[in-house]
C-alpha cells in the first residue's frame, strides 16, 4: 500500500481506495477506463458528506457571533448542532469508503 494524492482535491489517500474519502472523486486504476465520473459519483456519493462538514463548520463559526451578542443558550445549541453535523459528515464519509 502506498499513499497518493487525489486528482480533484489533493487529499492524501491509499492507492487501494476506490474513491477519495474527502471529495468522492474516483481513484484511477485498472478499472478507471470502465467508470465515468458521473457513475463514480452516483456509486460513491461522498460529496454530500463534505457538504455536511462545511455546514457543521459554518454552524460552529456562527457560535462565536451568537455568543458575542450574549445569547449563550443559542450559542450552546448552535455549537453542539454544528459539531454534531460535522461529525456526522466525517463519520459518514469514512463509513462509506
Amino acid at each position: 500500500m502506498r499513499l497518493m494524492s487525489c486528482l480533484q482535491c489533493q487529499c492524501r489517500l491509499s492507492d487501494q481506495a476506490k474513491s477519495c474519502p474527502d471529495c468522492g472523486y474516483p481513484v484511477p486504476g485498472e478499472n478507471s477506463s470502465k467508470i465515468s465520473d458521473t457513475d463514480a459519483i452516483s456509486e460513491h456519493p461522498l460529496q454530500q458528506y463534505r457538504t455536511l462538514r462545511i455546514i457543521g463548520l459554518a454552524a460552529m463559526g456562527s457560535t462565536v457571533v451568537i455568543a458575542m451578542n450574549e445569547f449563550h443558550t443559542a450559542a450552546t445549541i448552535a455549537g453542539i448542532s454544528g459539531a454534531t453535523t460535522y461529525l456526522i459528515g466525517l463519520l459518514s464519509a469514512w463509513w462509506n469508503t
